[in-house]
């Protein structure tokens, strides 16, 4: 019977591990948001890929360790790159076998003594989340202020082609009225000069306020690629602050479990002491 039951094992652990390996972060995050809750994960791998569901829940416990009922890309990847043995996923089989051959055990009360660290790490996802907003934001900025350079810039190009046209036409007109054959320029032809030389006058100065336009908006798109600079720095030095947070939290607990051992089996051979 031990034998048949190993070999069961066996392939289940290498048949969920097959099953795990081609999905990506990028799979479970449709909607680009950056995380994953529950449902979505079930979803996903009880539709696309065929595990049961009772399993599927037991992988996303596994890997949700702040039990905050949702995903990021960083503790998926995570998650993945630790288990990246078909041995190192025997623990979810053998869980439920024991869960089907003893009575499920009362959960031990462990008390966080320190929860300002969990706040902490809160706030800084809070932080995190809203910096990924700002830069998002400024990248809509940013392409909208591109769209407009350009827009500029090809209204500045036009203007100076039909600055140099009407300029060409003024000189045309000019060595035409001073030619020989006409001694003396007709009124159509001062009226002519006179009406180039104001549109003349009116392209230059749109030129000139065109120029400022697209000066001002290199000045905006400038101050646009630092801002967004500064924040993906921010994100980074937020990012690296949960984790680092996020760690110390996970260590004080598991020291916790420790004492909380510890002191059972303290208790327990006492217990000893007293019955002998």
């Amino acid at each position: 019977v031990k034998v048949v039951k190993a070999i069961t094992v066996e392939q289940n652990h290498k048949w969920l591990f097959e099953k795990i390996q081609p999905v990506q972060a990028a799979h479970l995050d449709a909607d680009g948001s950056g995380e994953v809750d529950q449902q979505e994960f079930v979803d996903y791998f009880v539709h696309k890929c065929g595990i049961p569901e009772d399993l599927a829940l037991a992988i996303f416990n596994d890997i949700d360790v702040n039990h905050d009922g949702d995903l990021s890309i960083m503790e998926y990847t995570r998650w993945k790159s630790k288990h990246n043995k078909a041995t190192k996923l025997k623990k979810f089989f053998e869980e439920k076998e024991k869960k089907v051959s003893k009575p499920k055990p009362k959960p031990k009360p462990v008390k966080d003594t320190d929860d300002s660290k969990c706040q902490q790490c809160e706030t800084l996802k809070k932080d995190l989340n809203e910096a990924k907003e700002q830069i998002t934001q400024l990248n809509s900025k940013y392409k909208e202020m591109e769209l407009k350079f350009k827009s500029t810039n090809s209204k500045h190009t036009n203007l100076l082609q039909d600055y140099k046209r009407t300029s060409k036409l003024l000189e045309q007109e000019k060595l035409q009225s001073s030619s020989p054959k006409s001694s003396k320029p007709d009124k159509a032809s001062k009226q002519k000069i006179e009406a180039l030389q104001t549109e003349n006058k009116k392209l230059v100065e749109e030129s000139k306020i065109k120029s400022t336009e697209i000066n001002n908006v290199k000045q905006k798109l400038t101050t646009l690629e630092k801002e967004n600079k500064t924040l993906k720095e921010q994100k980074k030095t937020k990012q690296s602050e949960y984790e680092t947070e996020l760690k110390s939290t996970k260590s004080k607990l598991e020291t916790l479990e420790k004492e909380n051992k510890s002191l059972k089996n303290g208790k327990d051979s006492k217990a000893t002491e007293y019955e002998t």
